[in-house]
C-alpha cells in the first residue's frame, strides 16, 4: 500500500475533515495502516457523512434523469 508523502501530513485536510487524529507509527506496516482505515471507516460520524453524501449523489442523479428525459 502505499500514500504520497503529501496525504500523511497532519496538515492534508480530507483526512481531519470528519475525524479525531489518529496516528500511524509505520507507513510501511500494513496491517497498523489496514487497521486504522478500518477504525476510521467504522466511526459513526464518518458513516453518517457516508449517508449524506449518497443522498445527495442518489438525488444529482435523479435530477439528471428528469432533465434528460424533458
Amino acid at each position: 500500500m502505499e500514500f504520497k508523502p503529501a496525504s500523511k501530513q497532519n496538515t492534508t485536510k480530507n483526512t481531519w475533515l470528519f475525524t479525531n487524529m489518529k496516528v500511524i507509527d509505520d507507513w510501511q506496516d500494513n496491517s497498523q495502516v489496514a487497521d486504522m482505515m478500518t477504525r476510521l471507516y467504522e466511526d459513526p460520524k464518518l458513516q453518517e457523512v457516508l449517508r449524506i453524501i449518497e443522498m445527495i449523489s442518489l438525488e444529482k442523479l435523479d435530477n439528471q434523469k428528469e432533465s434528460k428525459w424533458r
